[in-house]
């Protein structure tokens, strides 16, 4: 949350020329929420799926960092 006020406070001037000056912060505070449900998610996961996934998770990572800079 101190990161939220952090933004507010650093871009709601700028905001506020093109619109709204909660523009930054709502889509923060969206990306944020939008995280806290995929960690949520992901730390409910039994251990052993990532156990017995492991080497294709490394593989979906390598793929997706090589397509990156392709």
């Amino acid at each position: 949350s101190l990161g939220l006020l952090m933004i507010f406070s650093a871009s709601s001037v700028q905001a506020s020329l093109s619109g709204t000056p909660y523009a930054y912060f709502i889509k923060q505070a969206l990306t944020l929420a939008v995280c806290g449900i995929i960690f949520i998610v992901v730390t409910n996961i039994p251990l052993i799926f990532y156990k017995r996934t492991s080497f294709l998770i490394v593989l979906i990572v390598v793929a997706s960092l090589i397509a990156v800079y392709l």
